[in-house]
């Protein structure tokens, strides 16, 4: 029974990471910008969905494009343990994208705050 609520528990927390993601990353942009030209950034952040805690990018989706968002737990998979979120990026040389790890919550305060370049 204990397995099964561990299971259960693990489940729950990738549904909830997958559903933020699938309400953050829609693209619905009328003038996609074209991969070719584009420089790629790679990010990696360490995180723990289950705390409530997110990073939110925030970035000019005219001139960058958020190709992959990926949450990677750490292994052994336990419930409440961290991971990693990865982040691909394709845009414009010299743009910048701010990641803020905001508290849960309606305030949503910024814990952290970590700045990136397109190179």
């Amino acid at each position: 029974m204990k397995k099964f609520a561990v299971l259960f528990a693990t489940i729950i927390c990738f549904a909830m990471i997958s559903g933020s993601f699938a309400a953050t990353n829609q693209n619905t942009d009328k003038n996609p910008v074209t991969i070719l030209t584009m420089h790629k950034l790679g990010v990696v952040l360490p995180s723990n969905p289950s705390t409530g805690y997110h990073w939110v990018a925030v970035y000019n989706h005219d001139r960058v494009k958020l190709v992959s968002a990926k949450y990677l737990p750490d292994l052994p998979i336990i419930c409440g343990s961290g991971g990693q979120n990865r982040y691909v990026f394709y845009g414009l040389k010299g743009e910048k994208i701010v990641f803020k790890y905001v508290e849960p919550g309606i305030n949503g305060k910024v814990a952290k705050t970590c700045i990136y370049y397109i190179k």
